[in-house]
């Protein structure tokens, strides 16, 4: 079964906070097979591939990444707007930085309200 949500995360040289954002979606009540995660990175160093590699997530298949050259993006761009899930395969898709925090069990707004 194809996931219902896919969230977008855009990283660069911040690996504590994409571990707190993946520790974050990976306590959530949503069965996995419901969701999907998506890394869209830059960063320079070995310790972002390793954490995308060794995670939790990544071992259970809800997340896979695009690794970018390093600073390959200008200060400011989405690199994650490449690394887009397939069309048709999810219901919804959540855009965010290694700085946020979702829950996906919340229900989503309606198109154009903000939450």
């Amino acid at each position: 079964m194809a996931p219902e949500i896919a969230v977008v995360v855009a990283s660069h040289d911040r690996p504590l906070r994409l571990r707190w954002l993946l520790e974050a979606l990976a306590d959530q009540t949503l069965a996995r097979d419901r969701f999907e995660v998506v890394v869209a990175h830059d960063s320079s160093g070995a310790e972002t591939d390793q954490l995308l590699e060794d995670h939790a997530l990544a071992r259970a298949g809800t997340l896979r990444h695009v690794r970018r050259a390093p600073g390959s993006s200008p200060p400011g761009a989405h690199s994650s707007s490449r690394a887009k899930p397939a069309p048709s395969m999810c219901r919804s898709v959540a855009v965010t930085s290694a700085a946020s925090r979702h829950d996906l069990d919340r229900p989503a707004s309606p198109p154009g309200e903000r939450t």
